[in-house]
């Protein structure tokens, strides 16, 4: 039997889990060096930058859920009030992109100006 206590966030966890270390055995199989060592540093650097990643991305993607409901024709604000965010069907591509495209952004700026100092 399954215990109680067991629910979907703990069972998509260790699949998330099971993902990356299948994923890092991939990569050390992968026979081109130069693609394995983009993807490596690629990886590395969103680990790096996974605390800028985790602290701004919800405010980002309630952003783009505000500008959606007020600008685009098929927006509504009842839809805004959906957590954690309102268009998942439609806008995925724009969440993954701002999502992890801005806050790596801010991330290498403000790591590269520390390098300076």
């Amino acid at each position: 039997a399954i215990p109680t206590s067991l629910n979907t966030l703990d069972i998509v966890g260790f699949f998330g889990i099971y993902l990356c270390l299948y994923i890092g055995k991939v990569l050390v199989k992968i026979k081109d060096k130069s693609i394995a060592g983009n993807v490596e540093r690629l990886i590395a650097f969103f680990g790096q930058a996974s605390f800028t990643i985790m602290a701004l991305h919800f405010v980002l993607l309630r952003i783009i859920d505000i500008i959606y409901s007020n600008y685009a024709p098929g927006g509504s604000m009842e839809a805004y009030l959906e957590i954690p965010v309102a268009y998942s069907s439609t806008l995925w591509p724009v969440y993954l992109i701002v999502g992890l495209g801005v806050p790596s952004s801010v991330h290498l700026v403000f790591s590269r100006a520390k390098q300076k100092i």
